[in-house]
């Protein structure tokens, strides 16, 4: 449960960050290496070489861990996010919440292209070489298939499977 705190925790929460918030992309890194340094200072206590007096409860608590792993964390994105500026919204379209539901952007407006051939003439376009064919070939097939399956790209549908799937292995699973 204390390894948790090291590499766990500080992930969840760049995933959390950069799902809810627009910060710098830079900023996952750089919050993912202080959450992990400040995981690891919480375990100085235990180290055999360490003579000093005993470091305070509320900091070597593995719970209360949790809370610090998840604060610097979270502020180190913040600061980052500060200096470097937020990110823009070409590159946050389609990946934080916010931005999952707005109007369609350059990078959907082709896929709302019901036609085979106006999709292949948009590409033909847009762009040449394999990075063309490898799309149209990806695209073609994705016409065939999500009429039928448009709640699978649903980004509520996958977050409440994977919270669900959490919840159920660590309250009953593991516990």
């Amino acid at each position: 449960l204390q390894l948790i705190g090291v590499a766990v925790i500080p992930l969840l929460t760049v995933y959390l960050m950069g799902i809810l918030t627009s910060v710098h992309r830079s900023a996952g890194t750089i919050g993912l290496l202080v959450g992990m340094i400040c995981g690891l200072a919480r375990f100085v206590d235990q180290l055999p070489f360490w003579h000093w007096q005993a470091l305070p409860i509320w900091w070597t608590n593995k719970w209360w861990g949790y809370l610090w792993g998840m604060a610097a964390t979270a502020v180190a994105m913040l600061i980052t996010t500060l200096i470097r500026g937020r990110a823009t919204a070409d590159e946050l379209r389609g990946f934080t919440w916010a931005t999952s539901q707005s109007a369609p952007g350059p990078r959907q407006e082709s896929l709302e292209i019901t036609s085979l051939d106006t999709l292949q003439e948009r590409l033909r376009l847009e762009e040449g070489g394999w990075l063309a064919e490898s799309r149209e070939r990806l695209l073609e097939n994705r016409l065939i298939i999500e009429p039928q399956r448009r709640w699978v790209a649903s980004p509520l549908l996958w977050t409440i499977l994977v919270f669900g799937t959490i919840w159920v292995l660590n309250l009953v699973v593991f516990w």
